[in-house]
């Protein structure tokens, strides 16, 4: 029993269902350096879907969720000012 291990929990990544696919295609060309992730987590905050929201529905942590909006607001030279989700609804 001194070498019995635990067996390791494997968290399960989800795919979220797209919802916007004419906004996946503006941003996959007018935005390339997105990764299909990020294109995801803007189709979702698009909803108006909080992060919390987002991070259960894609089975991924809430902080992995704000590091991708991060990265999508400097990619998308979205000011801190002003609102993700808006900006994406009006693309």
């Amino acid at each position: 029993m001194a070498n019995a291990r635990k067996p390791t929990r494997v968290k399960e990544k989800r795919t979220a269902k797209v919802h916007n696919y004419r906004l996946l295609q503006v941003l996959s060309r007018q935005f390339p350096t997105l990764t299909q992730t990020e294109r995801i987590v803007c189709d979702l905050l698009a909803m108006h879907l909080r992060t919390k929201e987002i991070a259960e529905k894609m089975g991924i942590g809430a902080r992995t969720v704000e590091t991708h909006r991060q990265n999508i607001r400097r990619k998308l030279g979205v000011p801190k000012g002003k609102e993700l989700s808006a900006f994406l609804c009006s693309i």
